[in-house]
């Protein structure tokens, strides 16, 4: 015990790696706070939905592809590629940053 207190006393103590520092929160535009509400609404299943639009297989490709991104406790919670064809343009853009923002997910 005395030995490895002299050890590192003589060698110094140093932590088994180095921690980077959180990154700086992104500033927000005021613009974005309706987006991420909006995309919030979605996400829980609460922003009224326009009827069938014509971008229903793009749509389906997106949002599949942002449901195999999603950490595995929100995957099971909501099924993003049933939406598909009923977001506007604008929902899906909302949809998206709320995604960016709150699951930290690489668009």
């Amino acid at each position: 015990m005395v030995m490895s207190l002299i050890i590192a006393s003589v060698f110094g103590c140093q932590a088994s790696g180095t921690y980077p520092p959180a990154g700086a929160p992104r500033p927000m535009v005021s613009g974005d706070r309706g987006m991420l509400e909006m995309g919030r609404a979605i996400f829980a299943g609460k922003a009224k939905l326009s009827a069938v639009d014509g971008n229903g297989d793009t749509q389906r490709d997106r949002l599949t592809t942002l449901q195999a991104k999603l950490p595995p406790s929100a995957r099971r919670s909501v099924d993003l590629p049933a939406l598909a064809g009923h977001l506007t343009a604008e929902q899906m853009t909302a949809l998206e940053a709320f995604l960016e923002a709150r699951f930290e997910i690489k668009l």
